[in-house]
């Protein structure tokens, strides 16, 4: 890696995850589900840098793919200087876009709206990018304190995500696949804002990784993973959302901290706190995108406890279970109390096709066309639509790879590139495991979204009613809104309680 100037990150997380692992003679059935949950949940102990380190990313210029594929893989945030060197939209500006796309509407973020914003500011008006509105955030809290203006593309017109369409270009780093394609094509979002303005503190429930470039202007970036989750522990229900981390005592505090300038792309991986703020003296412009290759297979199976026992993740585990466990998720769910067993069986017969003990990328293929994966389970992994990509191959036979490749990343624990049977038992075991032991947290979650999109749910502050229940009797909102919140905060106790989730160690109300 002699192109590129390796810091914390990459270097860390390698050795953090190849200690102790694998071993060709290790059996799964010699551990319980509490021994192979605390196994996984160590691995993301030292992963990333201390909290409050405030350290900058490793920043690339003219990158290959294979640096980019480990950076990605590994779930470490990096900038690349060059990454839009080829693309339609480098050079925007708030003014080019406010003429180009005059007609179209945005929304301002924050501006304390109950139930969500809508878009009602015309992009073609002259005032918006020198507007300052506060974020309705406490100005003794850390972050921006003036309201950002929101874009979202990927919601809006056919004809306006038919026009980003066509400006697509992938960065020239990247795999140029359906899967990549897709992500990008139904993804974009712009933000736009005055100096002091920007995005509070939050992680997305995105299921891949993000890239957000710097079209104009400069924002400070302040980034950090997940708080950590002990075993059995459930992580807040709603902490992640605009602001939450920074109102915390003690209030969250960035891994890393930077400034990203015109031209350069921030990529970072799937429910990463991040918090944006324009420093500079003029209108900052910028578009963001999701991704999903190279997956962050190694940052996932790093942080499974938290992703597990986290409301903002628990599409994503879904999404992943896949990879992990080398069966569609619904297939995974019907195999019952005997889940280990069957998905070893399947790992040893049909994955290892040839019984030599190890798994190949040959042997994936194979058995992503076997009758466990038809055309259906393989393009649901997806958006649900397959659209035609600059590479001229079928898009499934493409999803093909982009899931052959991460199942065998996935179960590499040691990075060197052979997947011993040993090794994907090992680590599919855990999956399972951890699994298991984060239904109760997961059963909760499905119950309180039952309740938010029921008609009894008429608390117009969903986002606020997690921190509402450490004092259930205290409801801070105007007085109309005050019974029925306090309402939803007594049902939220009341579910935790129903899944055993406010006794002992696993209440962290």
């Amino acid at each position: 890696l002699t192109e590129v100037r390796m810091g914390w990150g990459l270097a860390a997380a390698v050795a953090a995850l190849s200690a102790g692992v694998g071993g060709s003679g290790w059996s799964p059935e010699t551990r319980t589900t509490a021994e192979m949950v605390a196994t996984a949940e160590a691995r993301a102990r030292g992963y990333y840098p201390p909290t409050g380190s405030a350290i900058e990313p490793d920043r690339l210029t003219n990158v290959s793919p294979e640096v980019f594929a480990r950076y990605a893989r590994e779930g470490i945030p990096v900038v690349v200087t060059d990454a839009i060197r080829d693309w339609p939209m480098n050079g925007w500006t708030c003014d080019s876009i406010k003429k180009d796309f005059a007609k179209w509407k945005m929304r301002r973020e924050y501006d304390g709206t109950p139930g969500g914003q809508t878009n009602t500011q015309s992009i073609g008006d002259d005032s918006w990018s020198t507007a300052k509105v506060t974020n309705n955030e406490d100005p003794s809290t850390a972050g921006p304190k003036l309201a950002p203006f929101y874009w979202d593309v990927k919601e809006g017109h056919e004809k306006l995500r038919e026009r980003f369409a066509e400006l697509l270009t992938l960065p020239y780093f990247m795999p140029k696949g359906q899967p990549n394609f897709d992500s990008f094509l139904v993804s974009p979002e712009l933000w736009f804002s005055a100096p002091n303005a920007g995005a509070k503190a939050h992680a997305d429930e995105h299921c891949e990784s993000t890239v957000t470039v710097q079209l104009s202007g400069v924002k400070r970036w302040r980034l950090g993973p997940l708080p950590p989750v002990n075993p059995g522990n459930f992580s807040l229900s709603n902490s992640l959302s605009d602001g939450m981390v920074t109102r915390k005592t003690p209030p969250w505090e960035a891994v890393y901290e930077f400034d990203l300038n015109p031209g350069e792309a921030l990529f970072f991986p799937p429910c990463f706190i991040h918090e944006s703020t324009n420093v500079g003296d003029d209108c900052a412009a910028s578009i963001t995108y999701q991704w999903m290759e190279p997956a962050a297979t190694t940052y996932w199976r790093a942080h499974m406890v938290s992703m597990a026992n986290t409301r903002e993740m628990q599409e994503c585990w879904e999404r992943w279970s896949p990879m992990a466990t080398f069966t569609p998720t619904e297939a995974s769910e019907k195999m019952g109390k005997k889940v280990i067993e069957k998905t070893l069986k399947i790992i040893g017969k049909r994955v290892d096709s040839d019984g030599d003990g190890t798994i190949t990328k040959d042997e994936l293929h194979k058995f992503l066309r076997g009758k466990l994966w038809d055309n259906e389970e393989v393009a649901h992994q997806l958006h649900d639509h397959l659209q035609k990509t600059p590479t001229g191959r079928h898009p499934l036979d493409e999803m093909r790879d982009y899931l052959a490749d991460a199942m065998h990343a996935f179960h590499d624990t040691d990075g060197d590139g052979v997947v011993s049977v040993a090794e994907a038992s090992r680590v599919t075991a855990e999956w399972l495991a951890v699994a298991e032991n984060a239904k109760p947290v997961r059963r909760f979650i499905e119950d309180w979204k039952e309740f938010e999109e029921s008609d009894e749910m008429e608390c117009q502050y969903p986002d606020q009613i997690p921190t509402w229940a450490h004092s259930p009797d205290s409801v801070p909102v105007a007085p109309e809104h005050t019974a029925p919140c306090q309402k939803a905060t007594s049902v939220y106790r009341e579910l935790l309680a129903d899944r055993g989730l406010l006794q002992g160690g696993r209440d962290e109300l």
